[in-house]
């Protein structure tokens, strides 16, 4: 039973022996440098020019729906929730980035306000009795 007992202890206290360098070994690395720099002017060019470039995906993106609407004389049961907060938030937004003086801001959403306007009046134009 001492015997044992004794493999035990032995265990336990190799265990912890080996355990213990390999945590102070992770402890002691440096943390991980970026792989991109966010201040690196190529990458604040891309950050400036692709979002809004990708924006106008999001603004078209009711397009076929609304030529659906147009086909078949009617709306349906589809809600005019979204085109009219499409128009909120472009109004929102080009406001902001007018008075920040911020084109990147402000251009972008004209689409948003001029599409908006269309899907509404199309959507008004075709909706369900």
């Amino acid at each position: 039973m001492l015997l044992r007992h004794g493999l035990r202890a032995a265990a336990a206290t190799k265990s912890r022996v080996n355990v213990a360098p390999r945590l102070a070994v992770a402890r002691r690395r440096a943390p991980a440098r970026p792989l991109v720099s966010l201040a690196d002017p190529a990458v604040l060019g891309v950050l400036e020019v692709l979002p809004p470039v990708l924006l106008q995906g999001v603004f078209l993106s009711p397009l076929p729906a609304v030529r659906a609407y147009a086909r078949a004389g009617t709306t349906g049961d589809a809600s005019i929730m979204p085109y009219t907060m499409m128009v909120a938030n472009g109004t929102v937004w080009l406001t902001y980035g007018a008075l920040l003086g911020n084109a990147t801001i402000a251009l972008p959403n004209v689409t948003a306000v001029t599409l908006g306007a269309g899907y509404v009046a199309t959507f008004y134009k075709y909706r369900a009795p």
